[in-house]
């Protein structure tokens, strides 16, 4: 992969990534997109990419959820 900038938003994942419980992580993975999981052993380089950025996506996207509210609490919008 050629050498990028990271947006504010990849850097927040990346440093929400790096404090989450590895439990949570361990469970995003496992249900991450099986292509993309699969791709990430492909032969091609372009595929390889496509696949690492469907991966990195659904592990920012699972991590910057925010967490549910606990039975009976009523969940406002921030």
């Amino acid at each position: 992969m050629e050498a990028r900038r990271l947006t504010r938003l990849q850097c927040s994942c990346f440093v929400l990534i790096m404090m989450a419980d590895p439990e949570k992580i361990a469970a995003a993975l496992h249900d991450a997109p099986a292509w993309a999981l699969i791709g990430l052993t492909a032969p091609r380089g372009t595929l390889r990419e496509d696949a690492a950025r469907a991966v990195a996506d659904h592990l920012c996207n699972v991590l910057t959820r925010p967490e549910s509210a606990p039975e009976g609490q009523m969940s406002l919008p921030i």
